[in-house]
This record gives C-alpha cells, structure tokens and sequence, in this order.
C-alpha cells in the first residue's frame, strides 16, 4: 500500500508500479496472530529452529513461517532479533490496512494476485480498474497471500516480462 499511495503523490518518479496481493481498499486485520507469534517468540537462544517451532505454535503455516524466518537475524552479542520492526507494525497495523487515498494512479500497474488469497476479490476488480486505468491484474491461481513466498519464480517472471 505504500507503493501505492507514493504512485499518487509522486507518479513522475516511476516507470511501473507492481503490488504484491494488495487491493487499495481497507482491510480486515487476518494477522494478529503472526504478529503475537513474532512478539512473544523467545529469541535469546542460539537455537534458530527452536524460534521456528515456536513460530509455528502460533502460525500453522508452514510456508508463512520460513518466510518470517527469513527476517530473523543473531545479534553479535548472542540471540536473534527481527529485522522488522515488530513492535511498530503492531501499533500501526491499522493505518496500514487502510483504504488508500482515492486519487487516480497513472502509472503502468501490475497487481499480482494470489488465487487462493482474499486480499484481492474478484469484486474489487472494477475498482482496481477505475483507480488504476494503466493497471492489470495477473493471478496465480495455486498461491495464497503470500505470493512471493508461495511462488518465487512466477512473481518475478511476470515482474521481468514488463516492458
């Protein structure tokens, strides 16, 4: 969303703008439960797979936990830490699933959408459309929100195919 919302102030900035599995409009919070599993997780340890089994008793997704992995570094004095800012995500996560703006973006858009996602429905499409009239949206049918995760080679392949 933020992308989007930079697309609106500053169009002539950008070439093409491409959103991951995101409509413009508001969005229920589905993600309480991720960010409690990340702020509750014990990361003093030197045990990565132990913060994993951890993660996964709060997350029963086991693609969307190697994925948060991902953002789990160890701290040269010993334990981990997130390279997200999990405390802030946590008090902003409203604002972050807010409607965008309702100015027009102009610039060439590719929304991509995963099929078994509901971050992008098929009723919002229209919308999509009238907000973004350079837009298209591509759906890869077998992935879930997490596009990027669940199919690496496809998001970038429709990425590159731009013009």
């Amino acid at each position: 969303k933020t992308a989007m919302v930079f697309a609106q102030h500053w169009p002539g900035l950008l070439r093409h703008l491409v959103v991951v599995d995101i409509s413009p409009r508001e969005h229920e919070n589905n993600h309480g439960h991720i960010i409690r599993a990340l702020l509750e997780a014990d990361l003093s340890g030197d045990d990565r797979k132990a913060v994993e089994e951890q993660l996964l008793r709060g997350i029963p997704e086991p693609g969307v936990v190697q994925f948060l992995m991902k953002g789990l570094y160890r701290k040269d004095g010993g334990g981990f830490a997130w390279r997200m800012n999990v405390p802030r995500l946590e008090h902003d996560l409203s604002h972050i699933l807010a409607a965008i703006g309702p100015e027009t973006v102009r610039v060439p858009t590719l929304f991509i959408r995963g099929g078994q996602s509901n971050y992008i429905l098929r009723e919002d499409l229209p919308a999509i459309k009238e907000q973004f009239p350079n837009g298209r949206v591509e759906t890869i049918p077998y992935a879930g929100h997490w596009v990027h995760a669940q199919a690496p080679d496809e998001v970038v392949s429709l990425i590159r195919a731009l013009p």
